[in-house]
């Protein structure tokens, strides 16, 4: 046998073909799509009912978070405790989610209690009772959260980014504060329970090892009969406008902070643009990895921060591109400098072709680690249902990272990274800028 030289570095991978395996569709009786990915050899089951009941449906702030949160307090049939109790006796996990868009309800089980704890999803997502008890608890405990969350310098300053970039009534940008909580009550979730989870408006997912038992149990129980409202409901906004502050920079003063929080950013291309695979491209280059020019030079070189990375946020409608740090408030000029260097860099420089090497074999390579096992695999191929994708997205990044050239990653640069154009927060004890407070 042949010895193993570790003196010498391993060759990357010159080609690299993707795949995932595909999920089945079937249309229920009611109307519900059902989605099955028979993947793993586990004996265990993972259920996504995912309903049109985010926060752009909402027509007043919390809405879609607490009614989505309250379906497992209790429902015609079962008490917050037997809810609890039951969940708990066979092993299983019941998370609710409420996010931009959509509303998610998921159940992991193994395959056998699925007779036991299917009943128990239809009872929570068709007949909630909203128990005032446990919606003043919840209320409280979201309330707490929020009060520390706002003593977070990151949180203030990602806070302000949002409003500077779509403007304060764009639902991407609508953030609750302390005394909205006090507004919430059962009525109001009552309705929008009413309108936005119903059979029209659901979509669901089961994945891992199925047998036609299972699925045939998915279907008497949830795809016999229309439930919820059967009308159609329109946006109460218009979520492709959004008007963007003409400001350019902020502060935010946080008494007794240690670090400044620096947030840097500017609108970018939604997900569906023909750039975005090459603008996510670059934003790993720069800062999306520890490698990264951020991280080499900001970080390591100059010692001006303990991280700063780069990413673009792709929403349904929109897009942002944004640099993240922390640092000692006397530093930030100095910060700001570096990161401007960063992006002139970008635009004036091709990149070198061992780095472009490097990040595309660590951007294949997150492909692979993001895609291990079964619930890994399902929430792939519900990212693409809830940003409206086709199947082929993830082959098309694919064929993006292996071939993108360094004369495009040039082009990109001076097409989006205007350093003019950027929305500087800084949220801390002390600014740097004084005359420059927002």
């Amino acid at each position: 046998m042949q010895q193993l030289d570790r003196s010498k570095q391993p060759k990357a991978a010159t080609s690299f073909e993707w795949t995932l395996p595909e999920p089945t569709f079937k249309t229920l009786k009611n109307g519900i799509k059902l989605q099955t990915l028979e993947v793993g050899n586990q004996d265990i089951f993972r259920l996504d009912l995912i309903f049109q009941a985010g926060r752009i449906w909402q027509t007043e702030l919390l809405q879609a978070l607490f009614t989505c949160s309250m379906l497992k307090e209790g429902t015609s049939k079962y008490t917050s405790l037997e809810i609890a109790e039951i969940l708990d006796n066979h092993g299983a996990i019941l998370d609710v989610t409420s996010a931009i868009e959509y509303s998610y309800i998921t159940l992991y089980s193994l395959n056998k209690h699925a007779k036991t704890l299917l009943p128990l999803i239809y009872s929570i997502v068709t007949e909630p009772t909203f128990p005032a008890h446990e919606l003043e608890l919840l209320v409280n405990n979201n309330k707490q959260y929020l009060q520390v969350q706002l003593e977070k310098v990151s949180y203030l300053a990602s806070r302000q980014m949002s409003k500077a970039i779509f403007g304060n009534h764009h639902p991407y940008s609508a953030q609750a504060q302390l005394s909205d909580f006090d507004k919430i009550n059962r009525e109001m979730l009552q309705a929008f329970f009413k309108t936005r989870y119903s059979s029209r408006t659901c979509m669901i997912s089961l994945a891992g090892q199925l047998s036609d038992q299972l699925i045939a149990l998915i279907e008497e129980q949830f795809g016999n009969h229309p439930f919820g409202n059967q009308e159609d409901m329109l946006l109460a906004v218009d979520i492709e406008e959004a008007k963007r502050e003409k400001q350019r920079e902020y502060f935010i003063p946080v008494a007794d902070s240690q670090q400044c929080a620096v947030l840097m950013g500017a609108p970018c291309m939604n997900i569906f643009n023909e750039d975005f695979f090459g603008m996510k491209f670059l934003m790993v280059l720069l800062g999306g990895y520890f490698g990264s020019r951020l991280m080499a030079n900001i970080r390591e070189k100059e010692g001006l921060t303990y991280g700063i990375y780069s990413d673009i946020i792709p929403m349904p409608h929109a897009g942002v591109y944004q640099i993240m740090a922390q640092s000692d408030s006397k530093y930030i000029p100095q910060l700001r400098s570096s990161v401007e260097r960063e992006l002139r860099a970008l635009q004036e420089e091709l990149v070198p072709q061992g780095e472009l090497e490097r990040v595309r074999q660590y951007m294949l390579g997150e492909m692979c680690r993001s895609n291990e096992g079964i619930f890994a695999l399902t929430e792939s191929w519900i990212y693409l249902y809830t940003h409206h994708l086709p199947k082929e997205h993830y082959t098309k990044m694919v064929n993006k990272i292996n071939s993108i050239t360094a004369e495009e990653l040039q082009a990109l640069a001076k097409k989006y990274l205007h350093i003019d154009d950027l929305t500087i927060v800084i949220a801390g004890e002390e600014s740097p800028c004084p005359e420059e407070k927002g």
